[in-house]
């Protein structure tokens, strides 16, 4: 490895956890009273653009346990975000449902999405920006090669 790919990896390393957290902090701290976790974000997400899910989608979405996931939508429940319906032809098939609550606070970060997006994208120029999102554009596709 060359060493300035090494140096580009080593900056990468320490300033993509730090641009990270500053982006989700903006998510937790500005809607709803910051009671909606980045783990329930996704989920509300998900529904918002699938549906309805089977608890094993959603695990599978977020990449953890049956159990994980399970222990997670309890809590949206509790919290007036997501519902249990079970199926009309069997009932043992559960469906997870995002309530009225719950498109609520997603509507808002999408809302607040934008907004940021819009903010912080305004302060480059437009071909700084057009790079940027085919940049982006390319990481992605190389992340998900093979994964679909």
């Amino acid at each position: 490895m060359d060493r300035s790919m090494y140096e580009f990896g080593q900056e990468m390393a320490q300033l993509m956890p730090k641009f990270m957290r500053e982006v989700f902090k903006n998510y937790t701290m500005t809607h709803s009273g910051g009671d909606v976790t980045i783990p329930q974000m996704s989920i509300l997400n998900v529904l918002r653009h699938g549906g309805q899910l089977k608890m094993k989608e959603i695990a599978g979405y977020l990449s953890v346990t049956t159990s994980a996931a399970t222990g997670l939508v309890e809590r949206m429940v509790k919290l007036n975000l997501l519902k249990r319906v079970a199926g009309q032809k069997d009932r043992r098939v559960i469906r997870i449902h995002m309530t009225e609550r719950g498109r609520r606070i997603i509507d808002e970060i999408e809302k607040q999405r934008y907004k940021m997006i819009m903010g912080l994208f305004s302060k480059l120029t437009p071909l700084e920006r057009k790079r940027y999102l085919e940049t982006i554009k390319k990481l992605y596709r190389i992340m998900t090669e093979g994964k679909k």
